[in-house]
């Protein structure tokens, strides 16, 4: 059996409703704390979800813990197969695995002695690969980080065609034996002996 017993508040007589009026105010506070933390979640959470980058967020251990839409339509994989189950590595391709994972644990150490940003490629799921611009930074006071993943695959594509025809150019140039002929916009058309500088 249980016996309560009640004893007086000393001192004037408005004292315990300063008290109750002080908890209640307190209690207020703490609500107004809370319901601004749970907007700021929310805007935050609306700025990654509609990123037009894809963006995912990194454990310690690898493991994506979130990512947003743009990452499902890079990948190929829904938020409900990658969060928490995943691990970011699965997409690397086997040439960049061992320096994604040093740049992985040198961040968590020190993380300035890891890149920033850096390029790797990625797999989907259709076993396409893709050349990725990743920006990556660690959530401060944790082991968490966030990465964009900016796809450059288009972008390389053009360099490198751009490039194959430079050097088929240049190779023609370098074994042409006649004359080369230069034209300007108000200018006739002259001639300069390979070799010699050009007149333009």
């Amino acid at each position: 059996m249980f016996y309560f017993k009640s004893f007086p508040i000393n001192g004037p007589p408005n004292a315990l409703k300063r008290i109750l009026s002080m908890q209640e105010n307190q209690r207020e506070e703490w609500r107004d704390r809370v319901e601004k933390a749970e907007t700021d979640a929310l805007f935050y959470r609306m700025i990654f979800e509609k990123s037009t980058a894809p963006t995912i967020v990194i454990e310690s251990d690898y493991t994506i813990s979130r990512i947003n839409e743009r990452v499902e339509e890079l990948l190929g994989y829904s938020k409900e197969e990658i969060e928490g189950k995943i691990e970011w590595l699965r997409f690397v391709v086997r040439e960049d695995l061992e320096r994604m994972m040093r740049y992985h644990h040198t961040r968590r150490k020190d993380p300035g002695a890891a890149p920033g940003e850096y390029e790797c490629r990625l797999m989907n799921r259709e076993g396409q690969v893709h050349d990725i611009l990743i920006k990556l930074d660690m959530i401060r006071g944790t082991t968490t980080s966030v990465a964009t993943l900016v796809n450059v695959t288009a972008e390389k594509a053009v360099v490198k065609t751009l490039r194959q025809r430079e050097a088929e150019f240049r190779a023609i140039v370098e074994h042409f034996t006649g004359f080369l002929y230069t034209l300007g916009v108000t200018q006739l058309p002259q001639k300069s002996k390979l070799g010699a500088p050009y007149i333009s």
